[in-house]
């Protein structure tokens, strides 16, 4: 009874718009059909491709290497790169060169 009488613009403005309940919805329903089930393992079989040739990759600097790829069986791949100049300076290269969309995290936001 108190929410219903004093909290009601509280309740109203938290409230999501029509049209992004059905954005959310149809998301949802192309997510859960043949065509999403298609889309999901195009994407599982790329992170898979790119997590091999990663692991070649970082395989060929030898035992040297300071770079780790973290497990994650999800598109999100994260590399570590000790340093934070060093990770700009990949995450630059590779945005340029490789056309990759990476981002650096860095200290303090992650521990060094």
């Amino acid at each position: 009874s108190y929410l219903v009488n004093y909290a009601r613009p509280f309740v109203y403005s938290t409230a999501l718009p029509p049209h992004s309940l059905v954005s959310i919805q149809q998301s949802y329903e192309s997510m859960m059909s043949e065509e999403g089930e298609r889309r999901r393992k195009v994407v599982f079989h790329f992170v898979r491709m790119f997590r091999q040739e990663m692991k070649r990759g970082l395989s060929s600097f030898g035992k040297g290497c300071q770079f780790e790829l973290l497990p994650s069986p999800s598109p999100i791949q994260a590399v570590i790169v000790p340093g934070n100049s060093s990770c700009i300076s990949i995450c630059k290269d590779l945005r340029e060169v490789g056309r990759f969309d990476v981002y650096p995290i860095r200290s303090p936001t992650v521990p060094k």
